[in-house]
């Protein structure tokens, strides 16, 4: 069973990722280090390859689909696909946040921004 507390958990901390991407002098690394997922990143990550991305592309089609779904498990595609959600939605939400500073506080954003 999905436990729903762990996947808003990791959504969350993707827009975390992503929100510090945004602000100059800190890294979505670092706060991927601070929130203990980095190591579960980097795993997830290395163990995906061409071959298995393939493999979940072709899962499209209905006699794919028990290939695709083992090579999502092997990179671990839920983690990735749920984090990957929330970074996704700061790059969205941070974006329409610093267009509405720069057109309203164009002085105060700007020196926020560059230090």
């Amino acid at each position: 069973m999905v436990d729903l507390r762990a996947w808003v958990s990791m959504y969350i901390r993707g827009l975390a990722m992503r929100t510090a991407d945004a602000v100059p002098g800190v890294s979505g690394g670092t706060i991927a280090l601070v929130v203990g997922i980095c190591q579960r990143l980097i795993t997830a990550v290395t163990a995906t390859d061409p071959v298995q991305v393939r493999c979940i592309v072709a899962g499209i089609a209905p006699e794919n689909r028990v290939d695709a779904r083992q090579a999502l498990q092997e990179v671990n595609g839920a983690f990735l696909t749920v984090l990957g959600a929330g970074i996704l939605t700061a790059v969205v939400l941070v974006l329409r946040l610093f267009d509405i500073l720069v057109e309203t506080l164009p002085v105060a954003t700007y020196g926020f921004l560059l230090g």
